[in-house]
């Protein structure tokens, strides 16, 4: 009997991770098709620690999609926190996107660097990491510069604005070859 009735529990147990998966999966449709807030209200009722967390990666995913910073957050550090490594990297990796949208470089190069400790390799937090990094240093060619005034026989004296319009004005090398064969530009 006892046998019998810990086979029932498991079954039992197993049919609501069922239909809590199938849920998800129906959200997940939903959030792909633009109802973030169907897909969350539902992702919020089968729990932040659903399926080792990764459910949690999927509440943060939704709050940042509607523009709610904070409790995506603690969503993202929550699954970030999963002993699932892809949930963690992704969860570290998204939280990091989030931090670079609102300006928050240092952070979020901090969290590409976390993903990248998860998942070793992974091109998309290479790129967001290097892109954090650069960001948090100063321009040095970007932006408006006054000029130092300067007098030369007699001739200018003011001072004026210099601006670079565009990316490619901004670099010191064009790259490509500048003769017709195309070889090396030294």
């Amino acid at each position: 009997m006892t046998i019998i009735g810990s086979l029932a529990l498991v079954v039992l147990g197993s049919c609501g991770r069922i239909t809590d998966g199938m849920a998800i999966v129906g959200a997940n449709r939903d959030f792909e098709a633009g109802r973030i807030h169907d897909a969350l209200a539902v992702y919020m009722r089968v729990g932040a620690e659903a399926f080792e967390s990764a459910n949690a990666y999927n509440i943060a995913n939704a709050f940042t999609a509607i523009g709610e910073f904070l409790p995506a957050e603690a969503m993202y550090k929550q699954a970030s926190a999963s002993a699932d490594k892809r949930v963690s990297a992704s969860a570290w990796h998204n939280y990091g996107a989030a931090l670079f949208e609102a300006g928050r470089y240092e952070e979020a190069a901090a969290a590409f660097k976390q993903s990248l400790l998860s998942v070793p390799g992974r091109a998309q937090s290479i790129q967001g990491y290097e892109m954090a990094l650069a960001s948090t240093r100063p321009s040095v060619s970007g932006g408006s510069v006054e000029r130092s005034p300067v007098t030369l026989n007699g001739y200018g004296g003011e001072s004026a604005t210099f601006k670079l319009s565009s990316m490619q004005e901004r670099s010191l090398y064009v790259p490509g070859a500048s003769s017709p064969y195309a070889g090396v530009d030294h």
